[in-house]
């Protein structure tokens, strides 16, 4: 719940919006123009939200939020029995 406060916190100081297409912060990443179903909340969590689907990660290490499995940047089948949240490499998540 901090995060979620923090974000907003954000977008009302500085208009940076919450919830964000990748292609929003991923400008100089042309894979990200075409992709509609994954966003990102904030600088820090990048939301898939679909259970079996295709993930693609933008230049970055990428931590599973559930797992703890490390991604790099690229594609990947995903599978999973939750909602598909990842965590940026080098971002602090407050979660209380």
């Amino acid at each position: 719940m901090a995060y979620l406060y923090s974000i907003f916190v954000c977008y009302n100081k500085t208009g940076k919006p919450p919830f964000r297409a990748l292609v929003c912060d991923y400008t100089n990443d042309t894979v990200t123009y075409d992709i509609d179903d994954e966003y990102m909340l904030g600088d820090a969590l990048l939301i898939a939200p679909i259970y079996d689907r295709r993930v693609y990660f933008p230049e970055s290490r990428w931590y599973d939020f559930w797992t703890h499995k490390v991604y790099e940047s690229g594609w990947y089948d995903i599978k999973s029995d939750k909602i598909t949240v990842f965590i940026k490499e080098n971002v602090i998540l407050p979660i209380l």
